[in-house]
């Protein structure tokens, strides 16, 4: 069950870029933290693969009118980020706090990129070119931020190999893939993922590449989280239905 409540964050996941090397092995830490807080949103996992290849960003999320195409808000959020010198992707909503996913569950989540903040998110949404909003919610949520690194003398071969198998795609959504003369890199930003989730990716980039797989963080730049100090998630108060006759 825990592993199929995984899977079901983990659908649709955008966004990707490259960069040159594979980094250094990391090993999962000893102490992850802990935390499962409701039966929708982001129940935290078992996350001992953090340091660097967690990261605290800016999400916001948008609450549309009722009969608003995501599409167009997407695309016209994009433009707005993009006139004010900001590369933001869209993830799931499995990145948002649970508590806030019992209040709604967006169509659209913007990421922003690690060097943003909330006030570079409220000037990107003062954009007259976003319609079609009732109201959005921005805030502060951790992210892996993962390479999957591997050597092959037939790297081409190895990408093909990882996509035909499928199994990314159920972990990750979407992934980038970028090679090397002697090697393939896997490169995930998304909702955490548990240890076992992240194992099973590493797994299976060893077996397309045909050789020894390690993970690390997408890049040694910023600052990374130890999840062994962050605190757990608030519980998410139960809603118990009234009814009433009349």
């Amino acid at each position: 069950m825990r592993r199929a409540a995984a899977l079901a964050v983990v659908l649709l996941i955008a966004g990707c870029s490259s960069a040159a090397g594979p980094p250094a092995t990391y090993r999962p830490s000893e102490a992850p933290a802990v935390a499962t807080v409701s039966d929708v949103g982001n129940e935290r996992p078992d996350v001992s693969y953090d340091g660097l290849m967690v990261r605290r960003r800016v999400a916001v999320a948008f609450h549309l009118h009722r009969d608003a195409s995501a599409s167009v808000v997407r695309r016209a959020v994009h433009r707005a980020a993009d006139e004010t010198g900001w590369d933001v992707r869209d993830v799931p909503p499995g990145v948002l706090d649970a508590t806030l996913l019992e209040h709604l569950v967006p169509e659209v989540v913007i990421l922003f990129p690690q060097n943003a903040t909330t006030i570079d998110a409220d000037r990107v949404l003062r954009s007259e070119s976003i319609r079609s909003v009732d109201h959005t919610h921005t805030e502060e949520v951790l992210v892996h931020d993962l390479r999957i690194s591997a050597r092959t003398e037939r790297p081409r071969a190895a990408r093909r190999a990882v996509d035909r198998e499928g199994i990314l795609t159920d972990l990750f959504g979407r992934y980038a893939t970028s090679l090397r003369p002697h090697g393939i890199d896997v490169l995930y930003t998304g909702p955490l993922l548990g240890n076992e989730l992240v194992e099973d990716a590493v797994e299976t980039v060893r077996r397309a590449a045909g050789s020894a797989a390690s993970v690390g963080p997408r890049t040694d730049r910023g600052a990374g989280v130890d999840m062994s100090k962050e605190p757990r998630p608030d519980p998410v108060p139960e809603v118990i239905p009234t009814h009433s006759s009349h």
